[in-house]
């Protein structure tokens, strides 16, 4: 049996009074009450056997509450494969509002780690969307730690910090000794809000977020900054783009990159074969959900490499979100259609 919570929610959503106004039966009773709106539970007998004994009466049928399935269709219907569904009666049972949702009926899978999908799972969801957790991704330390522990013996000595993704924050000062006070010196820069949002957990704000949240956006964010004999610290992902440290060397800086984290492959999920769209926050995302999904679903990039990225590898189905965010990514899913 459903949890009654969970029908509560449904059948609000799905625009009838709320629960304290209706009478729930889980048994059908010898005769039933005329002048009340009534939830009928599964228990009560088939759904056929229920209208024949509620002649004249206004009789909705809801089934697959809470998900992108919810339907709520005048009875008698097609009861199809639900397994789940109330029987409601009476006039408050109106239209269901969640078939009005935006993303009502898309399963969308999110490529990211579950701890780091919570937000935007919690959006699309309320947006009517069924939402799949699908991490292609899994964060480890680098093969070579070395690099790291020498750049943060000498942390002082850096004029710039720049961070490229919320996991560099994270790893990064997962293996600081000490507090952030160390970066007291260096200027901080990082390549988007996404970014700049996991450095303020540390009590940081950045002096420089890019317009375009790519390498090539963070170059010209700095442009106006002297970086002749200055030294750049940059913490990063094990395998990524060298267009950062390359432009920076080019105007005189002495960059060190330091690995923070390399990316790994999990097992494959069931499901991905079912999925309407796939949301796909980086280069290696894409790179890693092709090798689990040898179709051609829709894919919503975060920004242009990722777009890029996924088109060499064969993708053709592609939306590219305008905001390099998170919220660009919803905007990019809500003002687009799968294809």
């Amino acid at each position: 049996m459903t949890e009654r919570w969970r029908w509560c929610q449904a059948i609000e959503a799905a625009g009838g009074l709320r629960p304290p106004d209706w009478v729930w039966l889980s048994q059908a009773p010898v005769e039933f009450p005329v002048d009340c709106a009534l939830i009928l539970e599964p228990g009560c007998g088939p759904p056929l056997e229920l209208a024949a004994r509620l002649p004249g009466r206004t009789l909705r049928l809801l089934t697959d509450p809470l998900t992108p399935r919810q339907r709520c269709r005048p009875f008698p219907c097609d009861l199809q494969d639900s397994s789940e569904w109330v029987l409601l009666v009476g006039e408050a049972a109106g239209p269901n509002l969640w078939e009005s949702r935006p993303l009502y009926g898309q399963r969308i899978a999110l490529t990211r780690e579950p701890s780091q999908a919570v937000a935007l799972q919690q959006r699309l969801e309320e947006l009517g969307a069924e939402v799949l957790l699908c991490p292609v991704l899994h964060f480890v330390k680098p093969d070579d730690p070395a690099p790291l522990r020498a750049a943060l013996t000498r942390l002082e000595s850096f004029d710039w910090v720049l961070f490229t993704s919320p996991n560099g924050v994270r790893t990064f000062f997962e293996a600081l000794p000490g507090d952030a006070r160390r970066l007291g010196r260096a200027r901080l820069a990082v390549i988007g809000p996404g970014t700049a949002q996991a450095l303020s957990r540390f009590g940081l704000h950045p002096d420089v977020v890019p317009a375009r949240s790519v390498a090539e956006g963070l170059l010209e964010a700095l442009a106006g900054e002297p970086m002749e004999g200055r030294r750049v610290l940059l913490p990063r992902a094990q395998e990524a783009r060298e267009v950062l440290p390359e432009g920076l060397r080019a105007r005189g800086a002495e960059v060190v990159v330091a690995p923070c984290y390399k990316t790994i492959m999990p097992e494959p999920l069931p499901g991905l074969e079912a999925v309407d769209r796939v949301v796909l926050m980086s280069s290696s995302a894409a790179r890693h959900f092709r090798q689990l999904c040898p179709g051609d679903p829709e894919c919503v990039c975060i920004g242009p490499v990722t777009a890029q990225t996924a088109r060499e590898l064969g993708f053709t189905r592609l939306v590219q979100a305008e905001q390099f965010d998170q919220e660009g990514v919803v905007a990019a899913l809500l003002v687009s259609r799968p294809s």
